[in-house]
């Protein structure tokens, strides 16, 4: 039977392993903006999504993103927030939910792929834009779903 000092030292080494990762995958981190807000965005691994969208939320004392693409057409988004920025109502907004520091949506690709490039402020062309971005990024140059 494993004793507990054996599960600790083992929990050290996973505990680690999370946060190597979160180092090295913060230096591949995106700067922007969402609601008004300070925010820095990333393209990571589901695995320790919520820990690198927490560090993102620290190092701007703003809005982290995490998100990625799955294998069925879908982005997912995981927010955080270490200030007085709600983002379940961000959340919400998008058709996800969650809490007030810890909340997460999805989109089709086509429309993450939208949000991340309106996220870093990346002009790619004419685009246009589900309704539900209008309030997170106001600007008369959105055009919108019919």
């Amino acid at each position: 039977m494993k004793t507990y000092e054996e599960a600790a030292f083992k929990g050290q080494g996973a505990l680690a392993h999370v946060k190597h990762y979160v180092r090295e995958a913060l230096t591949n981190a995106r700067a922007g903006k969402l609601v008004g807000y300070e925010a820095m965005i990333i393209n990571a691994l589901y695995m320790n999504i919520s820990e690198v969208a927490g560090e993102l939320a620290k190092l701007c004392d703003g809005i982290g993103i995490g998100y990625f693409e799955r294998g069925d057409g879908i982005m997912q988004f995981s927010l955080r927030s270490r200030n007085e920025v709600d983002v379940s109502t961000i959340a919400k907004q998008l058709g996800g939910g969650g809490h007030r520091n810890a909340a997460g949506f999805q989109l089709p690709v086509a429309q993450g792929r939208l949000f991340v490039d309106r996220v870093i402020g990346r002009y790619i062309g004419p685009q246009i834009f589900p309704e539900s971005f209008t309030s997170l990024f106001p600007t008369n140059q959105l055009l919108h779903f019919q």
